[in-house]
């Protein structure tokens, strides 16, 4: 599939919605929202992030991982919603988070050197964090939160940069 200008500009609008709604997400874990919020809010933000994965410039097979990610994502956020247990959630969650992480570190190392530095530390600390969730505690998590809000901006920034210049010619 070609990438043309308007999926750079639809995948910058996801991908700065993406950070919009993974900030909600982080205020939502922060308080005693209801599971259906926190479900709700979470599936809609692995749909919309679809058109940032096909559009970042990565390998087929990087690819393949971030959508493998979004699938997981979103299976065990709908298992949650209908009760399934948050251990069984949380481990297929943890589990999705290794092909995210070969997704961002792929994709980032095309991009420019500020999304490559904030998605190998996001990288590093969601990826390790899925081997580690039951030594350490849940904060541990908290700096990937962020940086992965940071990096979802910045791709957003890029790709409509990269909009613009493909436009302008």
């Amino acid at each position: 599939m070609e990438i043309t200008y308007t999926s750079k500009k639809w995948a910058s609008a996801a991908a700065y919605s993406g950070a919009l709604l993974f900030a909600l997400l982080v205020v939502l874990f922060s308080t005693d929202a209801p599971v259906f919020a926190i479900s709700i809010v979470a599936v809609v933000f692995h749909l919309v992030l679809f058109p940032v994965v096909s559009t970042l410039p990565s390998p087929d097979w990087a690819k393949a991982a971030g959508y493998g990610w979004l699938i997981l994502d979103i299976a065990a956020n709908i298992m949650r919603l209908n009760n399934v247990d948050e251990l069984i959630c949380s481990a297929l969650r943890y589990g999705a988070h290794i092909p995210a992480v070969i997704w961002i570190i792929s994709s980032s190392l095309k991009c420019n050197r500020l999304i490559l530095i904030t998605g190998l530390l996001q990288s590093l600390i969601m990826g390790s964090y899925s081997f580690l969730a039951a030594l350490v505690p849940m904060w541990y998590l908290f700096p990937a939160m962020i940086l992965l809000i940071i990096w979802l901006i910045l791709v957003g920034k890029y790709l409509s940069r990269i909009e613009l210049k493909d436009h302008i010619r």
